[in-house]
């Protein structure tokens, strides 16, 4: 929970980078704070079905932002070479509360790439 850390730490914020049974990438809608939490949150719900993630292929595990004093000081460049360019873009919003827009990946013609808010998934 972004809540729960110290604004003044450094916040490593990880994402699940997946491709459905079709084969589109997709970045589920969970942040995780360690890698491990990450791997471990698609493992519990990908391996029966029913479950939101089953039937997904795991394409990596992506530290895509690292956040300290409420700003965005680093975000993920590097891409898979294997997969045209996707980028996800995070905000604070109105009132400083952390928001990943898991619904809107962005082409490469459509990130802001100088912006520290835009991370490349793929």
């Amino acid at each position: 929970m972004w809540t729960s850390h110290n604004h003044s730490e450094e916040i490593t914020v990880y994402l699940i980078v997946c491709k459905n049974q079709s084969g589109e990438i997709i970045v589920p809608p969970y942040t995780a704070f360690e890698e491990q939490e990450a791997i471990s949150y698609f493992e519990e719900n990908s391996c029966e079905p029913g479950q939101s993630l089953y039937g997904h292929e795991l394409v990596r595990i992506l530290k895509a932002f690292v956040v300290k004093n409420g700003r965005i000081i680093w975000a993920n460049r590097e891409g898979l070479q294997q997969e045209e360019a996707r980028y996800i873009a995070m905000d604070f919003g109105c009132y400083g509360i952390p928001n990943v827009y898991f619904r809107s990946l962005l082409k490469e013609n459509e990130a802001d790439l100088k912006s520290n808010a835009i991370a490349r998934i793929c």
